[in-house]
């Protein structure tokens, strides 16, 4: 493309529709709307050196932006001007605008830590592949085939040494990138913190901040010179925000070059302590040690893919247009009398619109129906929110409780174990308080924490003093009876404990039947909960042991999206799930009923709650 300038503020070339046309003084874009024909008609666009004019002199005063009412997050657009149509779309134009760019803004982030980590992933399997050929190349050069039992202990630990300073270094390697672009003073564009699998949300949300204050002081100067006073106070909190951030950096760098140099003296006695071993075999256990190092880390880079794909894909508009700007019939000016009865009309016309448009593009669970036309899993009971009416939350614990009474079991005692698709769908608040009422009914209940990648479950006993938990237990450091705590009568519970960095691998121990079988033998039943199924393998490894007689996955009014519990329902199907059930938590109740499936869902009885 050619571009011809007779004058520094002057543009002569050609462009697409939609292009970014770029100049050293601004950059604009243009765009055709439906009614626009070619033809050999010429136009001029002028651009106004004085924006304030153009602002402060006809955008402004002439365009309203109010919120509805206090309880509902809807935003209505008005936009008074002469000409009917170029208020129309003024106002389409700038939502639109604003929407794509705040989607666009959430897509860059997740694609960035997906590049991170695809980055990371070709390197790793390229070492992994180098490794593979190694150690095949060594047993046809070296009659040693296979390393000694008396060093399989000792390369393990090796292993997960080796495995823990790659990650150290990914971290370091993120940081040092923040710390680059904090010198250069380039903005924070770097990926986030929390792609490492080590959220900090003390560095998040302070880059989160950066980046909102550096895009409203870029809209500011558009409008404003450096010295304005509303620039001069962004760039104050924005200098803050830095020196805060690198305090920040500095911290968590620190903290994780010393746990760097922690694994490294560990690594250093292990290795002192194979100085005795025949070169041949030294030099198999060093070569298979780095293979399955790079085993390991290509795993959780794919799981870390995964993850980031599954949010890229769910990345949506928070926002919603729920109806395109439209002209009055009639003029606003002057006939009041007018403009009021337009007004009311319009106001129920778009009420009643609204509330169909937001009803049909729903895409969440609200009631048991919306559940029946998803999947013929059983429903266990529907849970009102715990902030609303004690007793109805109470009884609907008492339905589940009754519902659970005709599970077959091999033995005495049932094991329960509950999850949810994602996080903040209450599966620990069932958890514990569906403990709390079987202990009621006079069975004797233990509740074992298996979420040991954020376990909430401390957060429902909060008077507790816990040291160890399943976590210290599966690994054999403690015994059954050393992280059993009495929660009250009837109810015992066990604690997550410290967060290991292997969940996945303490629960294919066969330690977990063990402990299982062992609290068989003294609880009527066994409560376990679990991480969530929808982000994490921990559940389905669980699962595939058989040790549950019922799986109860918790599904949230008005949080969970319709397309997590269609894969679930997939997920059963697949993987051949028996004795599964769910559970719609946090219903609203209204006039006594859920959602007019009457109290007690199943039971068909309006009759209101006292």
């Amino acid at each position: 493309m050619a571009q011809n300038s007779t004058k520094p503020w002057e543009i002569d070339g050609e462009y697409k529709f939609g292009q970014a046309i770029k100049t050293p003084y601004f950059t604009f874009v243009i765009k055709a709307t439906k009614d626009f024909g070619l033809n050999d008609t010429s136009y001029k666009i002028i651009h106004q050196s004085n924006k304030n004019s153009f602002i402060d002199g006809f955008i402004r005063p002439n365009l309203n932006v109010a919120q509805i009412s206090k309880q509902a997050s809807i935003v209505k657009i008005t936009f008074e001007d002469a000409i009917p149509q170029r208020g129309v779309d003024i106002v389409n134009n700038l939502v639109k605008v604003y929407f794509a760019q705040k989607l666009d803004y959430q897509r860059e982030e997740v694609e960035k830590k997906l590049k991170f980590v695809n980055d990371q992933l070709t390197i790793t399997h390229d070492n992994l592949s180098k490794s593979q050929l190694e150690i095949k190349d060594f047993k046809q050069s070296n009659t040693v085939a296979t390393i000694p039992n008396s060093a399989s202990t000792l390369l393990n630990a090796m292993v997960d040494i080796d495995t823990q300073l790659q990650q150290a270094n990914m971290k370091l390697s993120v940081l040092e990138g923040l710390i680059r672009q904090m010198k250069t003073g380039n903005g924070i564009n770097f990926v986030s913190i929390d792609v490492l699998g080590a959220p900090n949300s003390s560095i998040n949300n302070i880059i989160t901040a950066l980046q909102q204050k550096n895009a409203a002081r870029t809209a500011l100067l558009a409008e404003y010179t450096p010295k304005h006073p509303d620039v001069i106070e962004i760039s104050e909190e924005i200098s803050a925000l830095e020196v805060s951030l690198r305090g920040s950096i500095k911290s968590l760098y620190n903290s994780v070059q010393k746990q760097k140099n922690d694994l490294e003296t560990t690594k250093k006695s292990y290795e002192y302590s194979l100085g005795g071993m025949p070169s041949s075999e030294l030099g198999l256990m060093n070569l298979s040690r780095n293979f399955e190092v790079n085993q390991k880390m290509y795993s959780y880079l794919l799981e870390k893919k995964a993850e980031f794909e599954i949010m890229n894909a769910a990345t949506i508009s928070k926002n919603r247009i729920l109806d395109n700007a439209i002209v009055y019939p009639q003029p606003i000016k002057p006939k009041r009398s007018l403009i009021m009865m337009v007004g009311f009309i319009l106001g129920l016309i778009l009420g009643l619109f609204v509330a169909f448009i937001k009803e049909f593009f729903n895409n969440k669970i609200i009631t048991p129906e919306d559940i029946e036309r998803i999947t013929d899993i059983p429903m266990y009971g529907v849970v009102p929110e715990n902030t609303q009416e004690e007793t109805a939350f109470i009884e609907s614990l008492n339905m589940i409780r009754t519902n659970m009474e005709f599970i077959s079991s091999e033995s005495n005692s049932k094991v329960i174990m509950i999850s949810s698709n994602i996080p903040e769908e209450g599966k620990t608040t069932i958890s514990a308080n569906l403990a709390r009422t079987l202990a009621k009914g006079n069975k004797k209940v233990v509740l074992l924490d298996l979420d040991m990648r954020k376990s909430k479950l401390l957060r429902e006993f909060s008077n507790l003093n816990v040291k160890d938990g399943s976590s210290s237990l599966l690994v054999g450091k403690v015994a059954l009876d050393d992280v059993i705590i009495h929660a009250g009568e009837n109810l015992d519970v066990i604690f997550a404990g410290k967060i290991p960095p292997n969940p996945s691998e303490l629960l294919l121990s066969s330690n977990v039947e063990k402990i299982v079988n062992e609290l068989k033998n003294s609880y009527d039943y066994v409560i376990i909960d679990t991480a969530p199924i929808g982000l994490v393998t921990d559940t389905m490894i669980l699962l595939k042991k058989h040790i549950h007689d019922l799986f109860l996955v918790v599904v949230r009014s008005e949080f969970t999206d319709k397309s997590l519990l269609v894969n679930f329902n997939k997920m059963t199907h697949k993987h051949h799930l028996h004795s599964v059930g769910l559970i719609l938590n946090g219903v609203k109740i209204s006039q006594g009923n859920y959602y007019g499936y009457g109290y007690g869902y199943g039971y068909g009885t309006n009759e209101k709650i006292k």
